[in-house]
């Protein structure tokens, strides 16, 4: 409903909420892991809870017949399930009544409030997601990378329990962990290669499954330049910017073993995360750039959707709840307008063990020469 008491302009009014929805997407792309995930992952629409099938090992079904052979009867059909629910985000946006009154009749300075109202509303939820994406800990709040999906201890010693799967009991449901024991720019005895470089070879064996490697490792700053030094060092030739379009988005990213390396303000202290967020540059066949195609089966089931086994972290959302706003509330006392904007987004893990997070014995090894 539009409270007309403090604007005559009611078509002005009726465009605050646009305004603001076109203004906090361009805010959110800023964060480089929510760059990522808009530009790589899978985001897939779940309206309450969303359900699929998890494969612990890949099957071996079949058997190889000849005349009067005899075939055996099928397997059990039941199948593991993981599932995971929307998580909600409210964000406030309030407006100075006296401010509003004060404009009455002059649409430009109260556009200009209408955005300056949403650029705080854009920094809210772009800091919130951006430190949801790592830190968040479940509950009402998402399901983190770092927070809770994946854990700095080996495997087998693992507790928590992600999409309704208790690792504790699911081996299978491990993710990886590796651990620095030395300085970074530590020389590892036998070589000339400094310890942080090593296990960061390790860390993308560990996440490699069969031929398939991560496509990103995300880290932090100060990691990040460790890996810049190190490959000056040792005289190694990389590439400052590994993607053009990611320095237009302005992040700087570098190639560490053909694979991308980024750093976000958001990532925790003395971490590392090896991630299968997908493609977006090989293996067109996927994009339907190419005609050729090996199973047209598996692949017609598998392109975006959760079995596409071109990554394996993804997004949720509700279609529903997109930037919807809630009709404002005028506390008189304070003479201030707030409505609020509301999204949805969770993260969800289709094969935990392709996942990998990397720590040290005290908690500062990464970052340290």
């Amino acid at each position: 409903m539009i409270l007309n008491d403090y604007t005559e302009v009611e078509a002005l009014i009726m465009s605050i909420a646009e305004r603001a929805k076109e203004f906090v997407p361009q805010q959110m792309v800023q964060n480089y892991v929510y760059y990522l995930f808009k530009k790589k992952a899978r985001w897939v629409p779940c309206y309450k809870t969303i359900e699929y099938p998890l494969i612990p090992n890949m099957p071996a079904q079949g058997k190889w017949v000849g005349r009067h052979s005899t075939l055996p009867d099928a397997g059990h059909t039941n199948a593991a399930l993981a599932a995971f629910d929307n998580r909600y985000l409210a964000v406030p946006i309030t407006t100075n009544m006296i401010d509003m009154w004060e404009n009455d009749g002059n649409p430009n300075d109260m556009a200009k409030e209408a955005e300056y109202q949403a650029m705080f509303a854009a920094v809210g939820i772009r800091r919130l997601l951006s430190n949801a994406f790592f830190n968040a800990t479940g509950g009402v709040s998402p399901t983190g990378l770092t927070g809770l999906m994946l854990e700095k201890n080996a495997v087998g010693a693992q507790t928590s329990v992600i999409g309704n799967v208790p690792k504790a009991t699911k081996l299978w449901w491990n993710n990886g962990y590796v651990e620095l024991t030395q300085d970074f720019g530590t020389i590892a005895p036998g070589t000339t290669i400094p310890a942080g470089i090593l296990a960061a070879t390790q860390i993308l064996d560990t996440a490699t499954i069969g031929q398939v490697p991560p496509s990103d490792l995300l880290t932090t700053r100060d990691i990040f330049f460790m890996f810049r030094r190190a490959m000056l060092e040792m005289f190694t030739g990389y590439h400052l910017v590994s993607n053009e379009t990611d320095v237009a988005y302005g992040f700087k990213t570098l190639q560490f073993d053909g694979v991308t390396l980024g750093w976000d303000p958001q990532c925790p202290a003395d971490t590392i995360v090896a991630v299968h967020l997908g493609y977006d540059k090989t293996d067109k066949r996927r994009s339907g750039d190419n005609t050729t195609k090996l199973d047209g089966d598996i692949e017609d089931a598998s392109v975006d959707n959760l079995l596409d086994m071109d990554g394996s972290v993804f997004g949720i959302y509700n279609p529903n709840v997109r930037m919807r706003e809630l009709q404002p509330r005028t506390p008189y006392r304070e003479l201030n307008e707030t409505r609020w904007l509301v999204d949805s987004m969770n993260l969800g893990v289709k094969r935990m063990y392709d996942q990998v997070i990397a720590g040290s014995d005290n908690n500062s090894r990464w970052s340290t020469w």
